[in-house]
């Protein structure tokens, strides 16, 4: 089996955000914490992860089984790129703290840009579970997620990375005013770069299916689209 895809995933617990996506042609850069850090950060960014299709159900299941494939051609052109993995206990990791305590003071557009794309190989993952409260899943290996990220270009590129000292406070405030200025900043796509629709069962096949009969395609990109709907349960039963 392969180790990376010609495709790259992002999942959703959602079949409304789903749609969204598809509504919009483009990915939405929201503002995600950085968790793990001694200072934690937000960054604005579209994920997908590289996986092979054969490989995809842990990931879903813990992500979310609505989702949507990308061709890696189109990533490129986008400028959507791997991030750079660090071990905590690394010297590199040493220096990547060191830029983050002096956001705000440094000047570096570069810097900035830098820490847009770290990830940590392995730490602490937070989710939100269905009450909007964080669950935390220590040891998680961000590193199996192998994850490309689009960081959009930003008016300030101060904005590309914001310190978070009380997470709770962020996400109910701040993130709200964050998001808002990157709205316009879409990574748009057409109907010709999408490889995969996942859904969760067949009737949401049909709801899909319904909504993709109104999105602004033609009428046969809207019948391509219909055939690379895979349901959930396709996958965890014979992929």
């Amino acid at each position: 089996m392969a180790i990376s895809s010609n495709t790259l995933f992002q999942f959703t617990k959602s079949i409304d955000t789903l749609e969204a996506i598809l509504k919009a042609k483009g990915f939405w850069p929201r503002y995600c914490i950085e968790f793990g850090w001694k200072q934690e950060f937000a960054v604005p960014m579209c994920c997908f992860c590289d996986t092979p299709l054969a490989a995809i159900k842990p990931h879903m299941d813990f992500y979310g089984h609505y989702g949507i494939g990308m061709s890696k051609e189109w990533a490129i052109k986008k400028g959507i790129s791997p991030v750079m993995y660090h071990i905590k206990e690394s010297k590199m990791a040493t220096n990547i703290r060191k830029i983050v305590n002096g956001i705000g003071k440094d000047d570096k557009e570069t810097s900035y840009k830098q820490i847009a794309l770290m990830k940590l190989y392995k730490g602490v993952n937070y989710r939100k579970d269905k009450n909007g409260d964080y669950q935390q899943k220590k040891d998680y290996l961000y590193y199996d997620e192998r994850e490309w990220r689009y960081i959009p270009e930003l008016e300030n590129y101060k904005d590309l990375v914001v310190k978070v000292n009380d997470r709770e406070e962020f996400e109910r405030n701040r993130v709200v005013n964050l998001n808002a200025q990157t709205l316009n900043k879409l990574c748009t796509f057409s109907a010709d770069d999408i490889k995969y629709l996942f859904v969760e069962d067949e009737i949401d096949t049909l709801l899909l299916c319904t909504t993709i009969d109104e999105l602004n395609f033609t009428n046969i990109e809207k019948e391509q689209l219909k055939t690379k709907i895979i349901p959930y349960c396709l996958i965890k039963e014979d992929i």
